[in-house]
């Protein structure tokens, strides 16, 4: 019984390994007057989707259920922001971009490349997998025992690397007792701008 057990996590592994996107969706772009959720609906069955006729086809061919937004929250009007300096720009309107959900059986790449060939489709393509790797090429990463370390007493900065890597719109302020500000190595450090002394 267990090399039985084994042979099968074995092949669910290389499964896992080899599958560069998600069996049974697809993600595509398509213009409002081409596509249209219900109001107030982020997702919502074939059925209940107002759509012209060649996606109707398509989707039917292949078997679509399901249609949702990818970015639920997100507005037409919200392709207007103001940028970090303060200048409004303009930025791709991704209120039309939606997964497709359809059977396993069906083919990803046959369902992408007939929506590809129709007009209304700005773009189609699978719903990719993608893995966040952020440790930095850093010859003294390892050197640096606070960042990772084999029995974990650190501050797990490659866990958090995946999530974020800077951001130079977050300031940080630290507060510290301990900093000689009369030394060398801060000779170039402007009090009243870089620190305050709080004595």
């Amino acid at each position: 019984m267990k090399p039985f057990i084994i042979f099968i996590f074995c092949a669910t592994v290389v499964v896992a390994q080899t599958q560069e996107y998600v069996l049974g969706e697809a993600v595509t772009c398509i213009p409002h007057e081409y596509l249209s959720l219900p109001e107030g609906k982020t997702k919502a069955a074939i059925d209940e989707i107002t759509m012209t006729q060649s996606l109707i086809e398509v989707f039917q061919k292949y078997g679509v259920t399901e249609i949702e937004k990818v970015f639920h929250n997100f507005q037409r009007k919200d392709t207007l922001v103001y940028n970090d300096d303060g200048r409004l720009v303009k930025i791709p309107d991704l209120s039309r971009d939606y997964k497709l959900i359809f059977s396993c059986e069906r083919s990803v790449d046959s369902l992408i490349e007939e929506l590809n060939q129709l007009d209304e489709v700005v773009y189609a393509q699978p719903n990719h997998i993608y893995q966040l790797e952020a440790i930095p090429d850093d010859l003294y990463f390892w050197r640096q025992w606070g960042l990772n370390q084999a029995e974990d007493h650190d501050i797990n900065a490659p866990e958090a690397w995946d999530f974020q890597t800077g951001n130079t719109g977050v300031k940080i302020g630290i507060f510290d007792s301990g900093i000689e500000y009369l030394h060398t190595d801060l000779a170039n450090v402007q009090g009243g701008k870089n620190y305050f002394n709080f004595r």
